[in-house]
């Protein structure tokens, strides 16, 4: 019987590590996995405990997302919550809907694995489900709000946050470009272009801010940052003057621009010719 016993107990463990098996990982904007945290699952489905230590990652790299691996499949963290910020205590709720295949292997990833203050914690947070987990507080840091806001969709409120994130640091290139996307997909058109100004005129920028220009009905602007553009010539350029020629009436023009697409870009070429038609 006692060699049953010590079976039992070794065995344990990697029963123990089989079931729990799930890590958040911090993956940046080219898809790359910056690193892994082992994390616990509580009497909730889609909840799951870990440290503050990946949030921090995520917050510091400000294009990144956080998903969860857990049983062969990631999934995208929707919401997070700190529970105890002297104990570095977090969970992590994951959209059980969107399910994605792993795009890297967990063996090239660093993976911090200790969790022995999670398992400490387990049973204490599992009580607080058990007793209806009442609303956490969230950290009071403008770019964790902002970032917390942006993944769950109130894109009105992460910009609130970001804009204080960028008074405490107004220099910051990629604030500044989080800001004018998100107040472009938001239709905020003329906040957006208030900071693409501020962007390199690089072929992304000019092209939004010449598209909100177009939106904005300023088409002397708009023809004056498309002719002075080292991009000038490309396709999408020479669509975009086609465009704007058509809605000022220079009909004449906006064919040119149609017989040089031809030559680059037959998709935008028959495009802006159904366009002016």
């Amino acid at each position: 019987m006692v060699w049953l016993i010590i079976f039992i107990s070794l065995l344990m463990p990697s029963i123990l590590s089989a079931q729990d098996e799930a890590y958040v990982f911090v993956i940046d904007d080219n898809q790359l996995p910056l690193s892994g945290y082992k994390v616990i699952g509580t009497l909730q489905e889609d909840t799951f405990l870990g440290s503050t230590k990946p949030l921090k990652k995520w917050i510091h790299h400000t294009k990144s997302e956080l998903f969860l691996f857990k049983n062969g499949v990631l999934f995208k963290v929707k919401d997070v919550q700190i529970v105890d910020k002297a104990k570095g205590l977090v969970l992590f709720v994951i959209d059980l809907s969107d399910k994605r295949n792993i795009f890297f292997n967990l063996k090239d990833v660093s993976i911090e694995k200790d969790i022995k203050i999670l398992i400490k914690n387990r049973e204490w947070i599992n009580k607080r489900f058990r007793k209806s987990l009442p609303a956490l507080k969230i950290e009071e840091d403008p770019l964790f709000l902002a970032k917390h806001y942006e993944s769950i969709g109130q894109i009105e409120k992460a910009t609130v946050f970001y804009e204080k994130t960028l008074n405490n640091n107004p220099g910051s290139k990629e604030l500044i470009e989080k800001l004018a996307l998100l107040y472009y997909k938001n239709g905020k058109f003329s906040e957006s272009k208030n900071f693409i100004m501020k962007l390199p005129q690089n072929q992304e920028n000019l092209s939004r801010l010449i598209g909100i220009l177009i939106i904005e009905k300023n088409f002397s602007e708009a023809l004056v940052f498309l002719n002075n553009s080292i991009y000038k010539d490309l396709p999408y350029f020479h669509y975009l003057r086609g465009i704007i020629y058509s809605l000022i009436e220079r009909k004449d023009e906006a064919y040119k621009e149609v017989i040089e697409l031809s030559k680059k870009d037959s998709v935008l070429a028959q495009s802006l010719r159904d366009f002016l038609r």
